[in-house]
């Protein structure tokens, strides 16, 4: 399925009423497709592709990128998407896997785009339109499966970040006269909200963050027991002979060069933080060590609290890391890390050394 003349893809945008701002966008993309050597296919999917779209109906486009590349391309896509007419824009970046960002414009216009790793699993529903396929490398992704409805999308999925892009969909499902849709959405939407992973939003961010005291020690070790069982699909250790995984925190006691911390919701321990000094990639600063949150208390914002608190605690050169495996791990520490850092972080995937996974890098000066 050879792709079309770019005239003709803008053609196809223009005959379904799209956004003017549109046009220039999908040509940006299609020339950065042609001149990228990493670039393997782009496909027009959603709407516009099912030739349903409207004014307002997203720009969605996913691109395969080989080399390990898909953030730089995603970096240059944002030359083309990004601008001082995005109103708000959000992603997430997955080393090895995808990076995407979502932006809404200043004229009500939106666009997703993401890129995947070419050998990321990835299903191509029809009808899709190819934007830029010189190989024909889209027709090897396509699956005999229905395009998802919105009907199955789950709320809340990154949290706040993505809170912006939730209600400009109700807003437009509203606008085409679907406010069961909305209605239905913006509910289960509520229900995230006010319950996040067990306990009630209002506990779930307001814990009691601080340096953990002598009379501590004791949970801390029954809870990186629970945090060491956590892990054991991903991280290969054994119980010893009294049944227990074990984990030596005299030095975090001492207080000397590491660090010991714990988050308290309503009087309970809700979880843990270790620092110790830096060794992956640098000498100076700070290694988050352990990090643990009990599950009910996870995506109740503790996590980012108690992370937020040791970063203040500890100002200076950071190392973040977290195993290949745990893409949970690694979703949550590029949001709080970005958040911190206000963009200004380094990430890399190790493969040698005493440390294999990936890992961010930061530094964080004093508060005055």
């Amino acid at each position: 399925m050879p792709h079309e003349p770019l005239s003709a893809l803008q053609s196809r945008l223009v005959a379904q009423g799209a956004a003017a701002s549109h046009l220039p966008r999908l040509a940006g993309l299609r020339e950065l497709c042609e001149r990228s050597p990493h670039c393997l296919g782009l496909a027009l999917v959603g709407s516009f592709a099912q030739g349903r779209g409207d004014r307002i109906s997203d720009l969605d486009l996913a691109a395969f990128v080989a080399d390990d590349r898909e953030t730089e391309f995603l970096t240059q896509a944002d030359a083309v998407l990004g601008g001082p007419e995005v109103l708000n824009v959000y992603g997430q970046l997955r080393p090895g896997q995808v990076a995407f960002r979502k932006y809404v414009y200043l004229d009500f216009s939106s666009c997703e785009f993401h890129a995947f790793h070419h050998r990321t699993p990835f299903r191509l529903r029809r009808p899709f339109v190819p934007v830029w396929d010189p190989n024909d490398f889209l027709a090897r992704l396509v699956v005999d499966e229905a395009p998802p409805g919105h009907e199955t999308f789950e709320p809340y999925p990154h949290g706040d970040d993505g809170l912006v892009w939730e209600l400009v969909d109700c807003i437009k499902w509203l606008q085409r006269g679907r406010t069961p849709l909305a209605k239905s959405y913006l509910a289960r939407l509520g229900q995230a909200l006010d319950t996040v992973g067990g306990a009630s939003l209002d506990a779930a961010v307001v814990p009691e963050c601080r340096p953990a005291r002598p009379e501590d020690f004791p949970a801390l070790q029954r809870m990186l027991e629970l945090y060491q069982h956590d892990i054991s699909d991903m991280y290969d250790q054994d119980l010893d002979e009294r049944g227990e995984y074990g984990y030596d925190l005299h030095r975090h006691l001492e207080g000397r060069t590491s660090f010991a911390h714990v988050a308290i919701v309503g009087g309970h321990y809700a979880g843990l933080a270790l620092v110790g000094p830096a060794f992956v990639t640098q000498t100076e600063g700070w290694w988050m060590e352990q990090f643990f949150v009990l599950r009910k208390y996870r995506r109740g914002h503790v996590g980012a609290a108690l992370a937020r608190h040791v970063f203040e605690s500890h100002p200076g050169a950071w190392e973040v890391g977290q195993m290949p495996s745990n893409l949970a791990a690694q979703a949550f520490w590029r949001k709080v890390i970005a958040r911190i850092s206000q963009g200004h972080y380094t990430e890399s995937r190790l493969t040698e050394g005493r440390w294999k996974g990936v890992v961010q890098r930061f530094r964080l000066e004093p508060s005055d």
